[in-house]
C-alpha cells in the first residue's frame, strides 16, 4: 500500500496540469507584451547611437583628406576636382534612391560617387589612371576608412559635398554626412543653408561650413 501511494504521488508531481499550462502561457504573453516594446526601443536606441558614431567618423575622415590633399574628395573620373556634388556609402551608388518621402535632392543631385573610391581606394568613379597625387607635400594619404558602411538600416550615409566648392551666397553653406533615420526619410534641407538644422529622425554631422 505505501508502494502504491508513493507511486501515485510520484506521477501526480511529474507532469503538469492544463490550468497550470494555460497559467505559464499567460504570463510568459504577458511578458511578452511588456517587455517586446522595451527591447524594440533599446535596439533602435542602440542603432541611433550607432549612426552618430559612424557619421562622425565618416565626417572625421573627410576632414582628414582635406588635411592631406588641401581639396575635398570631390575629383571625377577626368581628374577634374570640385565636380562630384553627391558621395554615398556602399560599394556602388545606387541604381534608384534608397530613401522615402519626397526631399530626394540629397541623393539625385549628380555627379555622385561613393565614398570608398576617394577615401578607400583613390579611384575617382572607379578611375585607375586620374587619381589624388600620391607624391608631394599634398597627398592622398590613405586609406582613410577601413570601409564606409550603410546605415544601421541598410540605407546609405550621404553627404552634400558640393557645398565645399558652390559659391552661392545663401545655399549650400552646409556639408553634411547625413543619415535618413529609423524612419528612412530624409527630412533636412536640401539647400543647406547657413541656418539649416538636422531635422526629423536624420542623424548628421558638419563636416565644412563655407
Amino acid at each position: 500500500m505505501k508502494l502504491v501511494s508513493e507511486n501515485k504521488r510520484t506521477g501526480r508531481e511529474s507532469g503538469f496540469t492544463l490550468i497550470e499550462v494555460v497559467v505559464v502561457i499567460a504570463i510568459v504573453a504577458l511578458l511578452s507584451a511588456v517587455l517586446t516594446p522595451i527591447v524594440a526601443q533599446k535596439i533602435n536606441d542602440s542603432r541611433i547611437s550607432k549612426a552618430q558614431n559612424e557619421a562622425a567618423v565618416i565626417a572625421a575622415s573627410v576632414a582628414d583628406f582635406y588635411k592631406d590633399l588641401s581639396v575635398f574628395p570631390t575629383m571625377d573620373q577626368s581628374g577634374s576636382v570640385n565636380t562630384i556634388k553627391t558621395l554615398v556609402s556602399g560599394k556602388t551608388v545606387p541604381g534608384s534612391s534608397p530613401f522615402k518621402g519626397s526631399n530626394q535632392a540629397w541623393f539625385t543631385t549628380t555627379p555622385q560617387d561613393t565614398f570608398d573610391n576617394h577615401l578607400v581606394t583613390n579611384t575617382p568613379k572607379g578611375s585607375t589612371s586620374n587619381t589624388y597625387k600620391t607624391s608631394g607635400v599634398d597627398r592622398w594619404k590613405g586609406p582613410y576608412m577601413e570601409h564606409i558602411p550603410l546605415d544601421p538600416w541598410g540605407r546609405p550615409y550621404v553627404c552634400n559635398i558640393r557645398c565645399v566648392f558652390e559659391t552661392n551666397a545663401t545655399s549650400y553653406r552646409k556639408c553634411l554626412v547625413l543619415s535618413s533615420g529609423p524612419d528612412g526619410n530624409i527630412q533636412t534641407s536640401k539647400n543647406a543653408n547657413f541656418d539649416t538644422e538636422i531635422s526629423g529622425d536624420d542623424i548628421g554631422f558638419l563636416v565644412h561650413l563655407r
